[in-house]
């Protein structure tokens, strides 16, 4: 059971022991994934910011009177926010659907997504919010609704909307809608931003074999069989065997 001093070591010494990492320390850095690229699912591409108002510098491209532009109430420690109040709308310039300074063309989006904080101040239950959007100048639908039971008195709300964008649609208008029944009833809108959801397209399926890969096979290919090999018969066993062999 004991092990004298004097045994040899089954590893000399002057052997390094191997390191915990996997692989040689000096494999390139730019070896290739274990898992090629187009064999890793599709991510979503970034939504596209198409326009966002934070009203610090007037309506923007908001069509609102300008006494709508109020210091009441702001968000996100600004000073200004867009007031509506007893039955008043407001809506944006017909806005194209990509940046300011690109024009982004027909079916390049799936979906736009519109965001802002709202807040309340002496709305009623029963008084409505209202949200449209129209695209080319097509009817408007409304898209989003809410009522003063919804909204937070003097506190900001957090809401979005998710609307698919019609096929060869170029340009967008938002509309805010305001129903209440006196000038005391009042909502405020602050940090609105209209962002694009790009479309998604599948990759195309890998072959299976290189794009280069000859189809036709050169008749004077030599056949891998000697012609003079003779070719194994169907029978299994040799035809020679006696007829009273033991079974296999």
């Amino acid at each position: 059971t004991d092990i004298p001093s004097d045994v040899p070591s089954i590893v000399p010494s002057d052997v390094p022991l191997p390191t915990s990492s996997v692989g040689p320390s000096n494999a390139p850095s730019d070896a290739p994934s274990a898992f090629p690229s187009d064999l890793l699912p599709p991510t979503d591409p970034p939504e596209v910011i198409i326009y966002n108002e934070a009203f610090e510098d007037g309506a923007g491209r908001f069509q609102a009177n300008q006494y709508w532009i109020r210091d009441d109430f702001s968000h996100g420690g600004g000073q200004w926010s867009l007031r509506l109040r007893k039955r008043q709308w407001v809506k944006t310039e017909w806005l194209p659907l990509g940046t300011d300074a690109l024009s982004r063309a027909t079916d390049e989006y799936s979906q736009v997504i519109i965001t802002f904080w709202a807040l309340k101040d002496g709305m009623e239950p029963n008084d409505k919010f209202e949200l449209y959007v129209r695209f080319d100048e097509g009817e408007e639908s409304k898209e989003g609704e809410w009522t003063g039971a919804d909204l937070l008195e003097e506190e900001w709300l957090y809401l979005n909307v998710t609307v698919d964008v019609p096929g060869g649609a170029e340009t967008i208008q938002i509309e805010f809608e305001s129903e209440g029944n006196s000038n005391n009833d009042k909502v405020y809108i602050d940090d609105f931003n209209l962002a694009a959801k790009p479309l998604v397209t599948d990759p195309p399926a890998p072959s299976d074999s290189p794009s280069d890969a000859p189809t036709d096979i050169p008749s004077d290919v030599p056949s891998i069989v000697p012609s003079d090999v003779p070719l194994p018969t169907s029978s299994v066993g040799p035809s020679n065997a006696p007829s009273d062999a033991p079974s296999a």
